[in-house]
């Protein structure tokens, strides 16, 4: 509870914080009947991807261009992708961990209402695709 508080009295008294220095739709995220409740960081677009161009050279494959699909993309990742004569995955070709830019930029979602969340989506064709 201290936190809140010290949230809502930073909002509230510091003349040099203004909640409008955030992108409207973050800071509406994270408001529950009108109160603030966490102050968003790090929001940016996910518009970029890494790659180690040494697994790339070692495998032979094409570095990433500006015009790749998610076919492209998918295929890549499936040649970088080395395994054990068992099958055990050795290396893996792509390394997720912001995957809900994936659904989200594709027009999919998490949940119905991000505020009253009553049903996951993420079995809605445009998160699964």
């Amino acid at each position: 509870m201290f936190h809140l508080f010290k949230l809502i009295n930073t909002i509230e008294n510091d003349e040099t914080f203004e909640i409008k220095d955030f992108f409207p739709e973050v800071v509406d995220r994270f408001t529950k009947d009108g109160h603030v409740l966490a102050i968003p960081r790090d929001t940016a677009p996910f518009a970029c991807v890494f790659y180690n161009k040494d697994m790339f050279d070692a495998a032979g494959v094409a570095y990433p261009s500006d015009d790749w699909t998610w076919d492209d993309m998918l295929e890549k990742a499936q040649a970088l992708t080395t395994r054990e004569e068992d099958g055990k995955i050795l290396t893996f070709g792509f390394y997720g961990w912001a995957w809900q830019n994936f659904i989200y930029g594709n027009g999919g979602s998490i949940v119905d209402d991000v505020k009253n969340p009553t049903k996951a989506m993420l079995d809605s064709p445009k998160s699964i695709e």
